[in-house]
């Protein structure tokens, strides 16, 4: 049996916590291919992080217009598909 002594733990290092300690965030322009609920218009672009190499997801794009335009859409079906997406 082994006894543990309070305070007798090594701290935890930072980079031993991280699941993907290599994943690096990608930089996005997103471009309107059609006017979208009347609010974005056909043209608008935003900048969008994503942790992935992949497209960016609908949410983090709707955040960026929210974010970058003050721009919210809400009770409409949108698609990534209404977007290019170009790689920075």
């Amino acid at each position: 049996m082994k006894l543990e002594i309070w305070g007798s733990r090594k701290p935890n290092r930072v980079g031993k916590n991280f699941k993907n300690k290599h994943v690096m965030p990608y930089a996005f322009k997103v471009t309107a291919k059609q006017n979208i609920g009347g609010k974005i218009a056909k043209g608008m672009s935003v900048q969008v992080v994503e942790k992935a190499t992949s497209s960016p997801q609908i949410k983090t794009i709707l955040e960026a217009f929210k974010n970058q335009f003050g721009i919210e859409i809400k009770g409409i079906s949108v698609s990534t598909s209404y977007f290019t997406v170009e790689k920075l």
